[in-house]
């Protein structure tokens, strides 16, 4: 297969394809069993700049943007601190020990005051991603030893805010009744829970609670494998593996909005109807994979973009494809 020479092979940071179609579960009384998040990203793109929700949707065309977790100034710096809040009960999901997850068991505990520059959170939806599951079984790199709760990115409501961070600066950012969404290192299946004003903005209007709570990780595992490590550019050709699940449709998106063009990969032919009809892509563009003939699949679809070779390569799929 030729190339352009800058060939970046981003492989690793998404999941089985048969696992990456994301799945929302609201939290409450009527969804008592929840399951399950992300990877990769959460340990390595705190400082990712994007303002992800607005590039993916089509409004941002800039290739560095505030920080995604750097909400806007332009709203009102609000100064009201925790002296009153008073400590909530809440229920989460922690599993005592990595390995099976028949040790995951719903618990009621105290929640503390949020502390300097947090906020508390009064959770509506979680997101159900590959990882969770692994940090549950112990097959993931980054799972804490001994008891945690699971659960990276969560949409929810302000509670209370917690006094200013060092220094005594007004918050700057959500309110209590704003909606957000957030994203932690685990913790997240709660119904409630305290964080850093920094890892939360606002849920785009139109959004629902379970929409919100499923796009962060997913997003920004994409961007991060495009942009902060593909460094993404106009024009360039771009093969997206495992296109129609959470990472690859975000990853249209970014390639869309950053004007590369794209090959993307299915594993089935109704995921090429999908893409076709939901992201505008020519059915030149999409590739069902055999194994048999992929190579000559690949020099169509190339051939169809007026492209000799790929500049990055977002794998999801990984091993025989490119052997």
């Amino acid at each position: 297969m030729p190339h352009s020479g800058k060939l970046s092979m981003i492989g690793g940071l998404t999941h089985n394809p048969k696992s990456s179609l994301p799945q929302r579960y609201g939290l409450g009384k009527s969804s008592p069993g929840i399951l399950l998040d992300t990877s990769h990203a959460v340990a390595t793109t705190s400082n990712t700049s994007v303002t992800l929700w607005r590039l993916c949707t089509g409004e941002c065309r800039k290739r560095h943007i505030r920080p995604f977790f750097e909400s806007s100034c332009a709203r009102l710096c609000v100064t009201e601190q925790a002296s009153g809040v008073k400590m909530r009960t809440r229920e989460v999901w922690r599993i005592e020990r990595a390995g099976s997850l028949h040790r995951l068991a719903r618990q009621a505990e105290s929640l503390p005051k949020p502390g300097p520059g947090e906020a508390r959170i009064a959770v509506k939806a979680v997101g159900l991603n590959f990882a969770d599951l692994f940090a549950c079984l112990g097959l993931y790199s980054a799972t804490p030893a001994g008891p945690f709760v699971p659960g990276l990115e969560f949409a929810g409501v302000v509670e209370a805010l917690g006094p200013p961070a060092a220094g005594g600066m007004a918050h700057c950012g959500p309110r209590p009744g704003d909606r957000v969404i957030g994203l932690t290192r685990f913790g997240a299946y709660a119904t409630a829970l305290n964080l850093d004003l920094r890892y939360l903005t606002p849920i785009p209007p139109a959004w629902s609670f379970a929409e919100a709570a499923a796009f962060p990780v997913q997003a920004l595992t994409a961007w991060y494998a495009l942009v902060e490590l593909g460094a993404l550019a106009p024009g360039d050709g771009v093969l997206v593996h495992s296109a129609a699940g959470g990472v690859g449709l975000n990853a249209l998106a970014i390639r869309a909005a950053g004007g590369a063009r794209v090959v993307a990969t299915v594993g089935r032919p109704a995921k090429l109807d999908f893409l076709v009809e939901r992201c505008g892509l020519a059915p030149g563009q999409v590739i069902v994979r055999d194994r048999r003939v992929f190579g000559r699949q690949l020099d169509r679809a190339l051939a169809a973009l007026d492209l000799d070779g790929f500049d990055l390569v977002l794998d999801a799929v990984a091993g025989p494809f490119f052997r």
